[in-house]
């Protein structure tokens, strides 16, 4: 569990340091190209959910958040156990949650600044937390499918020794 916290710590601590480094560096809306225009850095406030989603009632949504934060932390603690690919997914998912809550409680908004795309194509600007949320939450799905496609393997297959052999 302290291994999952320590992940979770770091990405909340990566998240809250960039983004004050973009508060204080940048103009809001000034924009600049990190890898040509491909990926930029563009400092824009966002008021609602990841990728800039709109939501109307944010206090409400910042609650939900929260709700969500803590099932996340659940979890981690049911599967402290497990190895690194069962919690590292979840630790990310927690920490990344935790870094864009931390700016709804203090700030009432988020700050993105990751601007990827390709001439006028582009994905709507994130931050560090927004990518921990994505790939964790990727991850875990992929982790969760093969673990339930091993269980139905198991399940289905009349032999005994390949069931003793599956879940050794």
């Amino acid at each position: 569990m302290l291994k999952a916290l320590s992940i979770s710590g770091i990405v909340v601590i990566l998240d809250q340091i960039t983004k004050n480094i973009v508060k204080h560096q940048m103009e809001l809306g000034e924009s600049f190209n990190v890898i040509g225009s491909l990926v930029r850095f563009t400092f824009v406030e966002n008021k609602g959910l990841a990728f800039s989603i709109v939501v109307s009632n944010l206090g409400f949504f910042t609650a939900i958040s929260f709700v969500a934060s803590m099932v996340v932390l659940y979890y981690l603690y049911k599967y402290r156990d497990e190895g690194i690919s069962v919690y590292l997914p979840l630790a990310l998912i927690f920490g990344g949650a935790v870094g864009n809550l931390i700016d709804r409680i203090l700030f009432s908004k988020v700050v993105d600044f990751i601007d990827v795309g390709i001439s006028s194509y582009r994905w709507p600007v994130f931050n560090i937390a927004d990518s921990a949320v994505s790939v964790g939450l990727i991850w875990f799905l992929i982790i969760s499918w093969s673990f339930k496609e091993k269980e139905e393997t198991i399940e289905e297959s009349p032999d005994e020794s390949v069931n003793d052999h599956l879940s050794a």
